[in-house]
């Protein structure tokens, strides 16, 4: 009787696992590249309205004079975590105006989730920079969205990495930026370029309910073995 019992908790209380979700609603990329041409500003923009869908693989590409930028997507998730990789090329050419030239490419994803999700960052840039003024950097954030407030930052450097754990309740943007700024002035012709590559993890916490359902489910599995050896 008890051997039965066991058995039947788990398989009334597992489906709570399935409830659990990282609540990813939308997603959006963006490569975007600006420069001066003859003294006026010229610029580009190429958007990647996703929509939740997995797996995900595409790119975007954006140029303007002497500058560009581009990036691959690549996303698989579940609704109990994800793995979202892009990568990004740059390049800059300076002109000897004052704008500065930048490639950037940046988006993110926008959550609304039923349970705590962890999530975690990594990234860096590798870029070839002659001019003392020109810079590239990565960085994250993370935004709750009804009130506009930025609850995690971190980066700016050439590479980064850490973690956040997302609280259910609200609505979430997690944004990633990758890009090199163009020094202003210099001599003309100078090209500047470099590759970056960004990551974000998200994994789901489960709820005190759904592991003792779990932990119940192998014990008795555990048990059952036993009985029918």
């Amino acid at each position: 009787m008890l051997c039965r019992a066991l058995i039947a908790i788990p398989l009334l209380l597992c489906p709570a696992a399935f409830a659990e979700n990282i609540g990813l609603v939308d997603w959006t990329h963006v490569s975007y590249a600006a420069t001066d041409i003859d003294g006026i500003e010229a610029w580009q923009t190429d958007t990647l309205p996703v929509g939740p869908q997995s797996p995900f693989t595409g790119s975007t590409s954006a140029a303007a004079g002497g500058t560009s930028a581009s990036a691959g997507y690549d996303f698989s998730y579940s609704t109990l975590g994800g793995t979202f990789d892009i990568t990004s090329a740059h390049a800059i050419t300076s002109t000897g105006n004052d704008w500065e030239r930048r490639s950037w490419v940046y988006g993110g994803l926008v959550l609304s989730p039923d349970v705590p999700v962890v999530v975690d960052f990594s990234g860096s840039i590798d870029a070839n920079l002659s001019l003392p003024e020109s810079g590239a950097g990565v960085s994250f954030s993370i935004v709750r969205i009804d009130d506009q407030v930025e609850l995690f930052q971190i980066g700016d450097g050439a590479a980064v990495a850490g973690q956040f754990v997302i609280q259910p309740g609200a609505a979430y943007a997690v944004d990633y930026w990758l890009g090199l700024d163009g020094a202003p002035y210099g001599p003309p012709g100078v090209l500047e370029d470099g590759t970056g590559q960004a990551a974000i993890t998200l994994t789901a916490v489960p709820e005190p309910g759904t592991l003792s359902a779990l932990i119940l489910a192998a014990l008795a599995f555990a048990r059952r073995g036993r009985h029918v050896a």
